[in-house]
């Protein structure tokens, strides 16, 4: 996949429309919200609700350290599964699975993750929550979420839209502290 197949992935984050792009920028003639591209991360975030908004601000903080995920080996068995499918990591973080399968799409709602993974090379990466995923419907084949879900606003809301926008979802639960 390249950069214009990949933007061709992407729908309103609001309304799940059809976006018109000129080079950077995304247009959604249905309710007119605009996304950008900004240092090759795809900015496609709406209105964040309160408790979310608190999250992701603890979230970039966190981030701003070296953070380096659980070592029990599911990263690597994740990213095999990824390997040759059209797959979106949800919470990617610092893109860990990415690092290891580059042509997995990443999706954080934290900006300073999104640039960790980027440095970790990932090469498709959208700033975007969970619970409103900028994607059209059965885009992937494989939606993994690997230790996140405990730390969704509303965890139905985001397994829906994993649902949604792949055939095949993965959860993966860690028995590691954040």
């Amino acid at each position: 996949m390249n950069k214009i197949q990949f933007r061709h992935l992407l729908a309103c984050p609001n309304c799940s429309g059809f976006l018109q792009f000129k080079r950077e920028t995304g247009y959604c003639p249905g309710c007119e919200l605009r996304i950008r591209q900004e240092d090759g991360i795809w900015q496609c975030i709406g209105k964040l609700a309160t408790q979310t908004r608190f999250a992701q601000k603890k979230y970039d903080e966190l981030f701003t350290q070296e953070f380096s995920g659980p070592t029990d080996g599911s990263y690597e068995m994740l990213s095999l599964i990824a390997r040759g499918n059209r797959c979106v990591d949800i919470a990617c973080g610092n893109g860990l699975i990415e690092k290891m399968c580059p042509s997995v799409v990443g999706v954080d709602f934290s900006l300073t993750a999104l640039k960790q993974a980027q440095k970790n090379g990932a090469q498709f990466l959208v700033l975007a929550d969970a619970q409103a995923l900028p994607f059209r419907e059965n885009t992937f084949e494989i939606a993994i979420s690997s230790g996140n879900l405990e730390h969704f606003e509303d965890p139905q809301q985001a397994l829906m839209e994993m649902a949604r926008i792949s055939k095949i979802q993965v959860l993966i639960v860690h028995r590691f502290p954040p």
